[in-house]
């Protein structure tokens, strides 16, 4: 069977050398291509060889040297290499993987390492390495191929082992600590396609968006938090009603799904469905003009399992102001505080996302339970108004809350934010487009939203923002606050998503980054959830105390 590989093998130096030919050199980092640096593989009637390469660009899209007379040979071989994933992505359930992948060959995920399988009349195609990793064979048109690894000296010394540490990789201490732990997302949009006419159920992996039940299995995603939104121009009655329906379409998701869900309200529901294998659903209210300035309102929500309010969303509400509109309120009104006293009775997190920086002061000074931040960043690495200052973050940890850091690249990345200013057109031609395809159904607006973005972002119109900077937020966040006040709030199906973050599954290569960082494996148990859990802990005792003074 090996000599039956020859063929290949003889023809995938050449393969090989057109290829690395395409990466321009300037912007490459680490390519592992060589013809010493091949494993064959065999099935029962094909023999191929894989190689492992890595590429690392600096975000620039390809092809960059439009000049250069190798352009003409390499869009050749990249349609070419898209064609034949494409042909073979059903093969291997790699759908997601082709999604992006085929996007853009060089700079994929910026430090990625991949297999490249290369077979007699079917030219090459490609896997994620970390899958031969673990598996050392895949299957291909029906039939398994595995490594012979018995007297194979090629990838001698780095070996399997660099596959393993690959940019992208999730070690298995990694995965251990990750698994073990009870990871907790603050805040997830999800919910909006729950609704009437989305047809959306939690239960099957969905080929859009980035939560379902597969998905958050994969990603060790221990709790979430589904947001009850609606626009702030909501409001009165039709608010609430509108509220209400959402809170029962998370609640019929959980029913629907109980032996995967479980509708938690207390940090020791949470640890229990961590215990019984399963996810803790929990709520939350992300804008204050949804209680249409009606503390029974608040209270029926409360009663229903929502366990966080924001107080405001992007425009002001009656006794709150905003970070992104004009301030009316001067902060929190005295009826807004009275909100904050009743939320710390019914052990329901005061949120400061959103909310304007005097707002933020005001809640801070008023409640006396340690508030969070649900889907906020840092404002010293990107200056947007949601986003908290140090000086914020360290009085956020002085009350004992947590920032929970927000995964929307317009968060994460000044230079996607400038880009944003700079042009208000793309802006305008996004919505555009957005509105056309989805019309007022507003859960299709979150998804085609971060689609559309993505074609910008591809056509060079916009920068490629990538997922470590999202490490980048947390460790700023953990030097200015301390290991103890931050966490996670993605905003999933609800904010653009940065490249290799799209969805929950792709959760662990944060814990990998963090250990690779020097987190302790205690410090990265909190940063994934414990911290959040010591908060929902501080405003159910809160809660204790004050109905117990009555």
């Amino acid at each position: 069977m090996l000599q039956a590989a020859m063929p290949a093998l003889r023809s995938a130096s050449s393969k090989l050398e057109s290829l690395s030919r395409c990466l321009p050199t300037p912007l490459v980092r680490n390519i592992f291509f060589a013809t010493n640096a091949m494993v064959p593989v065999c099935g029962a009637s094909v023999c191929g060889v894989v190689t492992v390469f890595r590429p690392r660009m600096s975000g620039e899209n390809f092809p960059l040297w439009k000049s250069s007379k190798k352009v003409l040979q390499c869009q050749r071989i990249s349609r070419f290499f898209r064609r034949e994933v494409r042909k073979h992505a059903k093969v291997f359930g790699l759908r997601s993987f082709f999604r992006n992948i085929a996007q853009r060959l060089p700079d994929y995920y910026g430090n990625s390492l991949f297999a490249l399988v290369l077979l007699p009349r079917r030219d090459f195609f490609c896997v994620p390495a970390a899958q031969l990793a673990y598996n050392h064979s895949f299957t291909y048109g029906g039939q398994m191929l595995r490594m012979l690894l018995v007297g194979v000296s090629c990838l001698a010394g780095a070996g399997m082992l660099a596959i393993s540490l690959s940019g992208d990789a999730v070690s298995e201490r990694a995965r251990k600590l990750h698994f073990s732990s009870i990871v907790v997302d603050t805040h997830d949009d999800t919910t909006q396609r729950f609704l009437d006419g989305n047809n959306f159920d939690l239960g099957p992996r969905d080929s859009k968006g980035s939560i379902d039940i597969p998905r958050m299995k994969e990603g060790g995603l221990g709790a979430i938090f589904f947001s009850i939104w609606m626009p702030s121009k909501i409001t009165g009655p039709t608010a609430v009603d509108r509220a209400l329906i959402q809170i029962n379409a998370v609640r019929d998701q959980v029913r629907r799904h109980s032996g995967q869900l479980i509708l938690a309200t207390t940090v020791a529901e949470i640890r229990e469905a961590h215990k019984q294998g399963k996810i803790a659903a929990l709520m939350g209210v992300e804008g204050g003009h949804m209680i249409n300035s009606d503390l029974a309102v608040l209270r029926k929500y409360a009663g229903l399992g929502v366990r966080y309010m924001t107080l405001t969303h992007s425009g002001n509400d009656e006794w709150a102001d905003s970070s992104t509109d004009k301030a009316v309120h001067n902060g929190l009104t005295d009826f807004g505080k009275d909100v904050v006293r009743e939320m710390n009775k019914l052990g329901v997190i005061v949120d400061i996302s959103h909310v304007s920086d005097k707002t933020f002061y005001d809640a801070l000074e008023v409640s006396k339970a340690p508030p969070f931040a649900s889907h906020s960043s840092c404002r010293a690495i990107c200056d947007a108004p949601r986003n908290m200052t140090d000086d914020m973050m360290k009085a956020l940890a002085a009350k004992g809350g947590v920032i929970q850091i927000n995964y929307h690249v317009g968060f994460l990345s000044q230079e996607f934010r400038d880009a944003e200013n700079k042009d208000p057109e793309i802006n305008k031609a996004i919505s555009a487009e957005v509105q056309k395809r989805c019309g007022e159904n507003e859960a299709c607006q979150l998804i085609e939203g971060d689609k559309v973005t993505r074609g910008y972002v591809e056509n060079g119109k916009l920068p490629r923002v990538d997922w470590t900077k999202i490490i980048e937020h947390i460790d700023h966040a953990v030097k200015i606050a301390g290991v103890d006040h931050v966490g996670l709030g993605s905003d999933f199906d609800g904010a653009n998503m940065p490249y290799g973050m799209e969805d929950a599954s792709k959760l662990p290569k944060i814990t990998e980054a963090l250990l690779r960082k020097g987190y302790s494996e205690g410090d990265v148990r909190k940063i994934l959830g414990e911290n959040t859990l010591r908060v929902m802990a501080e405003a159910e005792r809160v809660s204790r105390e004050l109905n117990a003074s009555k």
